[in-house]
């Protein structure tokens, strides 16, 4: 689902009233490919996958040799030990994108909690992706949406869909802000 405004804060646990515009500001990475956040109305939105519940399917066509997202998941508890914390998230799976073909097949790149994603306020990057929108909102809130980039097995198949499934934990809740094939 697609949600903005105080829904999209509220998916996302920012603080009430939080200024999200940033969230409306392109993202460039590395390679030099744009990645210009979902809107809604003109105001920022994201795509939701709440953990254990429903997917989502975004219609897709052409071919691509990569995915780039600009992701991340909702603020998760923290156990002050790196220890304690690297136990409770070791098997952590926030979602999984699903690639489906034109000739029906499919390729699945299962997401790894704080390898390819992390929480919107987390203060390390995730270790298999790179700085997307980084900073603080309202000068307050630390912000950490990190791009991943996937590249695609079989760039040479038309694209059907891009599926995006919930993950393995009720309370991690994916949100996607940006989508680039090239």
């Amino acid at each position: 689902r697609l949600v903005d405004g105080e829904a999209l804060a509220a998916a996302l646990t920012f603080p009430p009233g939080s200024a999200l515009d940033f969230l409306n500001e392109s993202v460039t990475t590395g390679r030099g490919v744009t990645l210009q956040p979902f809107a809604k109305d003109a105001r920022p939105a994201a795509v939701i996958v709440n953990g254990q519940g429903e997917g989502a399917r975004i219609p897709l066509s052409g071919k691509a040799k990569h995915l780039t997202f600009l992701h991340a998941v909702n603020k998760q508890p923290y156990d002050l030990s790196m220890h304690g914390m690297q136990k409770e998230y070791k098997n952590a799976t926030p979602g999984t994108y699903v690639l489906h073909y034109a000739d029906g097949s499919k390729s699945e790149f299962p997401l790894n909690f704080r390898s390819h994603v992390c929480d919107w306020n987390d203060r390390f990057l995730p270790t298999n992706a790179e700085m997307g929108l980084f900073g603080t909102v309202d000068k307050l809130y630390h912000v950490n949406i990190p791009i991943l980039t996937w590249t695609n097995p079989h760039p040479d198949k038309e694209l059907k869909a891009l599926e995006i499934r919930p993950g393995n934990r009720k309370n991690l809740d994916l949100a996607v802000v940006a989508i680039s094939l090239d």
